[in-house]
């Protein structure tokens, strides 16, 4: 057999090299293409997301304070007296007052004071009453005030107030804005309204304004008179008896929580008289005298009306003045008829009854009212001395517990 020589094929440059490398050897890396490139503008660069996210930060921000100054002014709008200083201007108008009162320049101290406080504190009598205060108490050396709390137009400011001679006050003030200015809404001092009525209840008193008196009064008051014609009647003979009064002045006011108070005063008639004078809380212009001036008019009213039906000769109306235990006493309008029949025959029908002194008891519910009867007499007038013992059976509510007249009972 023959042999071939073998000859390997040429090497050919295109084919893979398939060697294997030696045992241990590590394999060459494989060689991964990188993608093209994306088309120039389809996404940012680094640089421009940077700027993307600095952009929409800031036009939320905007957002949100856009919403909060449109909610801020609609607020405002809603509620003027938060505008921004107003705070500031509600105590400067507190503090110029303290200032105006410490220095007694009360014509300063009354332009703090609002449209309402100056109709229930009129301008004629402030001064007098701001002197009467520094009198009774003492001036004012302390006057601070602390926070305002502002709701819209209204406003509260903390102050406190002390006199000379009082204890220290430590009051709540309210104002009101109005006028482009922060004013007082109430009184500063509590006292002042119920001080206010008193002194135009003395104005009156002196110059016998009686009506302007009774147009004071509250309607519960007036209605326990009455009448004007009735108050006037026995008004002119308070006057009569113990003479017009020439001086009438305020001595002290106690002002309770609910804003009415009782002012107490000091009257000059022939002899000097005290009353307490209750005052109702203020609400417009000046506050209403809610009780009796003087202790006297309730009774004196009763012993008016009791003369009048005794006069018209009704019985069974005059017979209703009585207490329970005088009509027991008396035991009926019959026997009261044929009482003052029977006296009338020897000296004349009544014709007038007047009023003159009146004495309360300690207890202030009881009392001994003084005055005399005229008759008309065949001869003339005849004139008796006439004694009530009266008693306050209810509140505002007199009767007759005893009547005498000359001497006699009824």
């Amino acid at each position: 057999m023959s042999t071939q020589d073998y000859f390997p094929p040429p090497f050919d440059e295109t084919q893979p090299d398939l060697t294997v490398p030696a045992y241990g050897a590590p394999y060459p890396p494989a060689f991964i293409p990188s993608p093209p490139p994306p088309p120039p503008g389809l996404y940012p660069s680094p640089r421009a997301r940077s700027r993307g996210r600095g952009l929409l930060a800031a036009l939320t921000v905007i957002a949100v304070l856009a919403i909060a100054l449109v909610g801020g002014a609609f607020y405002l709008a809603k509620h003027p007296g938060l505008l921004p200083g107003q705070s500031s201007a509600v105590l400067q108008a507190t503090q110029g007052y303290c200032v105006a009162v410490q220095s007694a320049n009360y014509a300063q101290a009354y332009g703090y004071f609002g449209a309402g406080v100056q109709a229930q504190v009129p301008a004629q009598f402030y001064p007098q009453l701001a002197h009467e205060l520094d009198a009774q108490q003492g001036r004012i050396v302390t006057c601070t005030t602390g926070g305002a709390t502002i709701n819209g137009d209204s406003a509260t400011v903390t102050a406190t107030l002390k006199r000379q001679q009082s204890d220290l006050l430590h009051l709540f003030w309210h104002l009101a804005y109005g006028g482009g200015a922060w004013r007082f809404a109430q009184s500063p001092e509590p006292s002042l309204p119920a001080r206010a009525t008193a002194a135009n209840y003395c104005a009156n008193l002196q110059a016998a304004r009686y009506s302007a008196i009774y147009a004071g009064f509250t309607t519960s008051l007036q209605q326990q008179l009455i009448s004007l014609v009735n108050y006037t009647a026995v008004t002119a003979d308070i006057d009569a008896a113990l003479g017009k009064a020439t001086a009438c002045t305020t001595s002290g006011v106690d002002v309770a929580a609910d804003g009415s108070a009782v002012a107490h005063l000091s009257v000059m008639r022939k002899q000097p008289e005290t009353d307490d004078v209750p005052v109702a809380a203020p609400t417009t212009g000046l506050a209403l005298i809610s009780g009796p001036p003087d202790a006297s008019l309730l009774p004196r009213t009763v012993a008016l009306l009791f003369c009048n039906d005794l006069k018209a000769k009704e019985y069974n109306s005059a017979f209703q003045f009585f207490t329970p235990a005088a009509q027991q006493a008396v035991g009926s309008p019959a026997a009261l008829k044929s009482n003052l029949e029977a006296k009338e025959a020897l000296v004349g029908p009544i014709t007038s009854c007047h009023t003159q002194t009146f004495a309360l008891n300690a207890d202030k519910q009881s009392g001994t009212l003084n005055g005399q009867v005229t008759t008309k007499a065949f001869f003339g007038p005849l004139t008796f001395p006439t004694s009530l013992q009266m008693i306050e059976v209810a509140s505002g509510q007199w009767k007759i517990d005893n009547a005498t007249i000359a001497g006699l009972g009824l």
